[in-house]
């Protein structure tokens, strides 16, 4: 006997879905990376559009993340627009990129899961790191939460984004059993004329799955985020070492992050040299 069971997601197209709306983010993504060619004001007018969409760089991020390609290829676009562009004062890829890794705690197994998954994910990283040596001092700012900057007032925003405070996470449950459950007994021969069966029962509830709603509160910026940001590289750094060794092979993609870490990481060490050397002279 065949039984052919159809079931239906719970929960996961309504307005309050987490993943309602990530069309539109792939719109966003999309448009990103088609204005890396030579179109100034293209390039501009996609900046102007998620300043008016997104309260701060920190939802933008958290729903890039839904999908590693598109967060990944969506900042890489960025650094290449910001390069084009100059400063960006509202939404920019240093302020993008610590939201996320603020959001992921700062975990550097996820950038070397990036690095792993593809050339995409090397490429990103690369970019990133080689952002930290060049604009350090930018990277700082945008780690400070008292240099954050707020749209401004006069300024209409759309309410597709509005920016939530806490991370809703849905959990659902099957109903406790009811003397009005369905209970379907299936019986499967083991061999036909031998008389012996194989026995087994579904239990399918009348009642709708309990949907419970849990809340915790966003990651918000923390005067210490550069400093995980610096220890966080640290830890990729070594993860990096660590795969070479048990690897034995040369990966020049991987050797061009791990100088590009180097640099990051000694002038980290000639900051603390300064500062010391500032303290003994007071």
């Amino acid at each position: 006997m065949v039984i052919k069971v159809v079931t239906e997601s719970v929960g996961g197209t309504g307005n309050d879905s987490p993943v309602n709306g990530h069309s539109w983010v792939d719109n966003i993504s999309y448009c990103s990376m088609n204005c890396l060619g030579d179109d100034s004001n293209g390039a501009s007018g996609v900046f102007d559009s998620l300043a008016l969409l997104y309260p701060s760089s920190n939802g933008l991020a958290r729903d890039l993340l839904s999908s590693d390609d598109r967060f990944l290829a969506t900042a890489s676009a960025l650094f290449h627009l910001k390069s084009r562009l100059g400063d960006i004062p509202l939404i920019s890829p240093f302020h993008v990129v610590l939201a996320a890794f603020r959001d992921i705690q700062f975990e550097a197994k996820v950038l070397m899961d990036w690095i792993d998954g593809d050339e995409l994910g090397l490429e990103t990283v690369s970019a990133i790191v080689k952002s930290l040596s060049k604009d350090r001092g930018m990277w700082k700012k945008a780690a400070d939460p008292s240099c954050s900057v707020s749209p401004p007032l006069k300024r209409q925003r759309l309410t597709l984004c509005e920016e939530a405070a806490y991370r809703t996470t849905y959990l659902w449950e099957k109903p406790a059993p009811a003397e009005d459950d369905i209970i379907v007994k299936v019986r499967v021969p083991h061999m036909e004329g031998t008389g012996t069966y194989h026995e087994e029962s579904f239990t399918f509830s009348r009642k709708p799955l309990i949907s419970t709603v849990y809340r915790s509160l966003l990651p918000q910026p923390d005067p210490t985020d550069f400093t995980a940001l610096e220890e966080m590289m640290v830890e990729l750094k070594l993860m990096l070492n660590k795969k070479l060794l048990e690897s034995g092979g040369l990966n020049e993609g991987i050797e061009r992050l791990r100088e590009a870490l180097t640099m990051f990481l000694d002038e980290e060490d000639d900051d603390d040299d300064e500062e010391e050397e500032e303290e003994d002279e007071g």
